[in-house]
Parts: C-alpha cells; sequence; structure tokens
C-alpha cells in the first residue's frame, strides 16, 4: 500500500508563509497561486492556503480567534541547533533553543518544534 501525508494550513497569505519555511527554514517550496503553496517538509508535505472563510470550515466565530493557536508541529532533524541558527540568521521567530530541541513560531503564529533523533545504543 502506497500512503503520504499531507497537512492543510490557514493562512493568511500564502506567499509569506512560504517565506518562512523557504528562506528562514531552507525547505524546498513553491507558490501555486495568489491562494496556496506548498512545501517539502520531512515526510510531509504541506500545503499554505489563504482561507478567507475560516467560519465556514472551523464553525460559526472561527474567524475571531487567532490562526494557529493550540496548534505545534514536531519535526525531527539531524542538529536542532543549526535550525536555530538558521532561524536567528534568517530573520524568523525563535521562541528558544536548547540542547537537542529548537522551538520557532511563524507569522500565523503557528508552533514547530524541532528535536533531535532519539539515539540508539
Amino acid at each position: 500500500m502506497t500512503s503520504s501525508f499531507s497537512v492543510v494550513l490557514r493562512v493568511r497569505d500564502p506567499s509569506e508563509g512560504l517565506k518562512f519555511f523557504r528562506d528562514v527554514l531552507g525547505y524546498p517550496g513553491e507558490s501555486e497561486s495568489l491562494l496556496a503553496a506548498s512545501v517539502e517538509l520531512p515526510g510531509c508535505r504541506l500545503a499554505l492556503v489563504r482561507d478567507d472563510d475560516l467560519d465556514a470550515l472551523h464553525g460559526a466565530g472561527a474567524r475571531r480567534n487567532r490562526v494557529g493557536v493550540g496548534v505545534e508541529f514536531k519535526i525531527v532533524v539531524d542538529d536542532p541547533r543549526e535550525v536555530a541558527e538558521r532561524i536567528r540568521s534568517r530573520g524568523g521567530f525563535l521562541v528558544e533553543a536548547t540542547e537537542g530541541r529548537t522551538v520557532a513560531r511563524d507569522m500565523d503564529g503557528y508552533v514547530w518544534t524541532f528535536t533531535a533523533a532519539p539515539r540508539t545504543v
């Protein structure tokens, strides 16, 4: 069986969102239109879609809430310190960088946690 994993994030501006993933984090991505962009993360295709009608998809009143609140994504990388340096040097919002863990937030408020792979003995 073939399977894949993709995530759709509802964002204010897909081209601005793409800058965080492509220009700050260094993942390949492209703008598909004014309404959408896509990014290739390790093991996951990420679609950034402009959502002008949050209430229709998420229920009445959803537009009053900030996009991204309550959502955290975790990505295993070889070196979280390297990710932290990329975020610092490219103008991203670094929440924290500790041994084995880097946390960043994108412009829509989504939290991205980068952790090192567990060591095997």
